[in-house]
């Protein structure tokens, strides 16, 4: 009985997250990374997902991305390998008056000079010009997860991709399977959804140095 009312439960939840979002063929299978977790007795949490794993995270700045942005908070950096090629990530939480002197989406530049953002930057070894990255991310608000609203950026100088957030996957009103989604244009790229059951989709066909973006930015979602 019990069993009968959990997958009642959800469907309906299905139903509902299809009715509140429209399809999007990101979220089919072909698109579907494998995710996998070791965190053992002995051992640092690492994750891998698709051909890319993450190391453990320690704490501090790395000395390879010493980061523009004073007094970070929480701070830790990880790698981020595949192929042979390694990623370092610098992530921290900052407050928005770190951005003052630079132009933010107007969703973030709104922000109080007191709201802390999820900050993350990196360098792509597949980029020819070696382009810095760096992603902010700022917490939505459940009306904000029900509407798929921009939640961050992820950028150079030269390019961006936005973030939104949603909980597509989980109850209206609430956190539960928060969703990340990153897209170029109207076009969904890449999403990932956190926690102790992730979940990971990167559209087929993207060019070697955005996947790896995206990668390194998922880790930075993942280990956070």
């Amino acid at each position: 009985m019990r069993s009968l009312i959990a997958i009642l439960l959800l469907l309906i939840t299905g139903t509902a997250a299809a009715q509140r979002f429209p399809k999007d063929d990101l979220y089919d299978t072909v698109n579907q990374w494998r995710v996998s977790i070791d965190d053992g007795w002995f051992t640092a949490k690492t994750i891998t997902y698709g051909g890319y794993t993450t190391s453990s995270r320690k704490n501090g700045i790395s000395p390879a991305l010493a980061p523009t942005i004073k007094t970070p908070g929480k701070a830790f950096h990880f790698d981020v390998s595949s192929n042979g090629n390694t990623i370092t990530v610098q992530a921290a939480e900052v407050t928005h008056i770190a951005f003052l002197n630079s132009d933010l989406p107007d969703f973030l530049a709104k922000a109080s000079d007191k709201a802390t953002l999820y900050y993350t930057l990196f360098d792509v070894p597949a980029n020819k010009a070696g382009s810095r990255w760096e992603m902010i991310l700022k917490a939505s608000t459940y009306m904000e997860l029900n509407a798929d609203k921009p939640a961050g950026i992820l950028r150079t100088a030269k390019e961006d991709i936005r973030i939104t957030a949603n909980n597509r996957f989980g109850p209206a009103n609430s956190y539960e399977q928060l969703c990340y989604v990153f897209k170029q244009g109207k076009k969904s790229v890449a999403a990932v959804i956190p926690g102790d059951a992730p979940r990971v989709w990167v559209r087929k066909g993207l060019d070697e140095s955005t996947v790896q973006v995206l990668a390194a930015a998922i880790g930075a979602l993942l280990l956070r």
